[in-house]
């Protein structure tokens, strides 16, 4: 019985593997042009933007501001949401930084000696932000037309995580105590941190083209409305999703309420980059997935109360 089960499943994944090299050499065309689009994607929107944040915090890590910016926050890590000190450097950065940086620097910081596995995992449910550079300019100016919509998204989405963090938060302050040193040769610190950066940002760009190749693909074959593609591309891939809302002709307060689902969701392509990135790691996945799923209904929530009271 387990011989017929390892060749069936070997001959699916000949199969599968044939199927998808004869897609990719009928689909040439979308090939190129998707991998051409997410360069263009990742060259303006994300490594502008992520790349200093990578290279600032890396180094920072190393030389303990974590423990500096966690006995300024300690009011709010420590009484408000039961966490260590130095998780509020993981909350600042990833507010600053946007997708997939509260995956990253809750890993490093966990790597490095500085919060336990019981905190780290509790970051993941929440630390997941859109950089407000994003939410303001390509969201509020280019999607919603308004800026001052792209700050009441933003607030909401900050307003919604930490209603998240409090809500779930542990009963107890974990007991941990770090012991990581002082690391003093900068310049070579300087040089690890760069080429970390480099690493990270590499594997989303190599992500989000995977992702826009399977997106264009299965709209030139399925040929799904236009409503439909609008949900191909939400499910996927949170940049174009939103940016599909652009020309959408549908009331503001319903386009404001996609966005906020889209971006606390988190597209397929954030959740592979943020399995990718823990696979190695005693960190678990499923907290982040979680934390989307119940983050994404506590923005939904608080969004409807915002149209309600006619604020949006």
């Amino acid at each position: 019985m387990k011989k017929l089960w390892k060749k069936s499943r070997n001959f699916w994944i000949l199969l599968i593997f044939l199927s998808t090299t004869v897609l990719l050499v009928w689909q040439s065309e979308q090939v190129r042009s998707s991998v051409l689009e997410s360069v263009d994607l990742f060259m303006t929107n994300l490594f502008p933007v992520l790349f200093p944040f990578f290279v600032l915090t890396d180094c920072a890590i190393s030389l303990k501001i974590p423990i500096l910016l966690g006995e300024l926050l300690k009011p709010i890590t420590e009484k408000w949401l039961h966490l260590e000190r130095p998780a509020a450097f993981v909350i600042v950065m990833s507010i600053l930084s946007g997708f997939l940086a509260g995956a990253k620097y809750t890993e490093d910081m966990f790597q490095k000696g500085y919060i336990s596995e019981e905190t780290a995992n509790h970051l993941l449910l929440f630390t997941h932000y859109g950089n407000p550079a994003f939410v303001l300019s390509f969201v509020g100016i280019g999607i919603l037309n308004d800026v001052r919509l792209g700050i009441i998204l933003y607030l909401t989405q900050l307003g919604g995580s930490f209603l998240l963090a409090r809500l779930t938060r542990p009963k107890t302050l974990p007991s941990h105590h770090s012991n990581h040193p002082l690391e003093s040769e900068t310049q070579n610190r300087l040089g690890s941190a760069i080429s970390n950066a480099f690493t990270t940002l590499l594997m989303m760009l190599g992500s989000l083209s995977l992702f826009l190749i399977a997106e264009n693909i299965v709209i030139t074959m399925v040929s799904p409305s236009h409503y439909g593609q609008i949900g191909i591309k939400m499910i996927l891939e949170v940049t174009s999703g939103l940016a599909s809302l652009t020309y959408v002709t549908i009331p503001i307060e319903l386009k404001f309420l996609l966005a906020s689902i889209c971006i606390s969701l988190g597209g397929a392509n954030i959740h592979l980059q943020v399995s990718s990135y823990l696979e190695k790691s005693k960190l678990k996945y499923k907290y982040f997935l979680k934390g989307r799923l119940y983050g994404t209904i506590l923005q939904t929530i608080l969004v409807s109360l915002l149209i309600l009271c006619s604020v949006v």
